[in-house]
């Protein structure tokens, strides 16, 4: 429910509670800026890995950028190295991928959970099929006639002979107990797989002159059926509101009618559009048929929602001319997307028609703007001054002046130093003779009781008085002084593992301020080598004041 107070439409109890973590959420009062939203978080959850064309981009700028590096007559392996971490960085920022996702790979867990597979479906080729087919059938010349992309033959090796496996011909030759599948429920729960002594029983066989007849065999598992969804590869299928009608129809009855050869689909002097209006679609098929279209729905919504919104503060600019940026309202729609989304005022203007107004943050902007402009007029500092400039006697300052190389050779010294000073308490003895955090094995030691509980003493209260300390000092709530107690504990213990955590949150939560707090514990245990603070790029690195990791590991 909306609230009359616009601070409160930022806050929801049930978000909030299952995020357990800060919120802010928009209240959505139109049906065109709910399936804008849905637009935007569908294309961001399903969006692909690179384009073939973007890799080969990212790898030719690095290359470009290091050519004085790969002038010489060899290339070591520092600069190998350097070049394979510099194609990896780039190429994982136009990824986007986030911390969570990482954070799932480095703890080899699955990257999703899906209830329903994904099998794909290459459309296209079938719809090619049909389309030469009957392209072929039309008393057109050669010259004139459209030019309709070949099928993708695979060639496999079968017993030492190549063979022509073909898609196409895997559904038109299917066996005859399947005849009666379409196209969609085929790629449901179809599997072929090769003959042998075991499985040639369960199998059914290709019919007609299929290449794989007497090596290949088929069956359908119907209970697919409910958990696979095709993935349609090869771009979206055509609209039905819009475009060509005859392509449209033409892909559906491919796609939802049962057929062996593509006359089966309609007669020869009918339409696609007469056959589409023929067919009797059943009650699963219709549904699907429009979840193909809500797509396009939502685009064109959140094409909407975007023109109405800058045409809003358009109007608004007109309102306050000379203070608005003169680019504001022709700013990139992808970059304004969440500015746009989040503001009530905007929102709000899409269904009713209140006078035009500014946004939310603008009107804020302007307001800072004049509460500085009176600040600056109350100390005179905006009046003309009658005596004129008083002359400013300034010393010149002469930098240092220093080659590239010689800077480099600067920051490497610091860098040198600084790595020095973190690993300045460890031990120089080997790992056989570290008595610190190694025990004897063969050896019985009496244990305190306490060092069964979930946070044990080991080493006196000497060891929590530092932890309390950290608490203190950082002033860490429940959730951080958790965090930290894991991390501490783990630490206190005799020989601990390797311990592997993620540490989410939404940006303001404390995440930094729990880093610090482990910090100054390993600084006053005199361990700071024992903890690195790494980061994938410089400005992460430097938010908690730690070092990149390929600096640190020299990958």
């Amino acid at each position: 429910m909306r609230q009359c107070e616009s601070n409160l439409n930022t806050i929801n109890k049930i978000i909030t509670y299952f995020a357990r973590s800060n919120t802010d959420c928009t209240s959505l009062l139109s049906g065109t800026a709910v399936k804008a939203v849905i637009s935007y978080v569908t294309d961001y959850i399903s969006k692909l890995g690179l384009k073939s064309y973007q890799a080969f981009a990212s790898v030719f700028d690095i290359f470009d950028r290091n050519a004085e590096d790969l002038d010489g007559i060899g290339v070591d392996e520092y600069s190998t190295k350097k070049l394979m971490r510099q194609m990896v960085n780039s190429m994982s920022t136009k990824m986007e991928i986030g911390s969570p996702m990482a954070c799932m790979y480095l703890l080899e867990n699955p990257d999703h959970y899906p209830s329903h597979e994904f099998a794909n479906f290459a459309w296209r080729t079938y719809v090619n099929f049909v389309k030469r087919y009957w392209i072929s059938q039309l008393n057109i010349p050669e010259g004139m006639k459209e030019e309709v992309p070949e099928d993708m033959i695979k060639l496999q090796n079968e017993r030492g002979t190549l063979v022509g496996a073909s898609i196409v011909d895997d559904y038109a030759l299917r066996p005859l107990i399947y005849s009666g599948l379409n196209l969609y429920e085929w790629i449901q729960c179809h599997q072929k797989k090769e003959l042998n002594n075991k499985t040639k029983a369960v199998k059914h066989l290709f019919i007609g002159d299929h290449k794989q007849r007497d090596t290949h065999g088929v069956w359908c598992d119907f209970s697919r059926l409910d958990n696979i969804i095709p993935n349609f590869m090869g771009g979206a299928i055509p609209r039905s509101d819009r475009g060509d009608r005859e392509y449209y129809c033409m892909t559906v009855l491919t796609i939802f009618k049962s057929w062996r050869a593509p006359s089966d689909l309609k007669d020869k002097d009918s339409t696609w559009d007469q056959a589409f209006n023929e067919h009797v679609f059943t009650a699963r098929q219709r549904e699907l048929l429009g979840h193909f279209n809500l797509r396009f729905e939502c685009n064109d919504a959140r094409d909407d929602h975007y023109n109405t919104m800058k045409q809003k503060i358009r109007e608004g600019q007109s309102n306050y001319s000379g203070k608005l940026p003169h680019n504001f309202a022709d700013k990139d729609e992808e970059e304004d997307m969440n500015d746009l989304l989040d503001d009530n005022d905007l929102q709000e203007g899409v269904n009713d028609e209140d006078p035009p107004v500014i946004g939310k943050r603008t009107r804020e902007q302007l307001k800072e703007m004049d509460e500085i402009r009176d600040i600056l007029a109350g100390a005179k500092w905006l009046s003309k001054t009658t005596d004129g400039l008083l002359p400013m006697q300034t010393e010149r300052i002469n930098p240092p002046f220093k080659t590239k190389t010689a800077w480099m050779n600067i920051v490497k010294e610091q860098r040198k130093k600084l790595l020095a000073n973190k690993l300045g308490g460890m031990e120089e003895a080997d790992s056989g003779n570290d008595k610190t955090h190694v025990g004897k094995l063969d050896t019985v030691k009496e244990l305190p009781f306490d060092y069964f509980k979930p946070k044990p003493k080991i080493l006196g209260d000497e060891n929590e008085l530092m932890k309390a300390k950290c608490c203190q000092d950082f002033t860490l709530n429940t959730e951080q002084i958790r965090a930290f107690r894991i991390v501490a504990d783990h630490v206190s213990s005799k020989q601990p593992t390797n311990l592997k955590m993620y540490l989410g949150g939404m940006g303001g939560s404390g995440k930094s301020q729990v880093i610090h707090a482990i910090t100054a514990f390993f600084k006053m245990r005199g361990e700071s080598h024992r903890f690195m603070i790494l980061g994938p790029t410089g400005s992460t690195a430097a938010l908690v004041n730690g070092s990149t990791y390929h600096s640190v590991f020299k990958v």
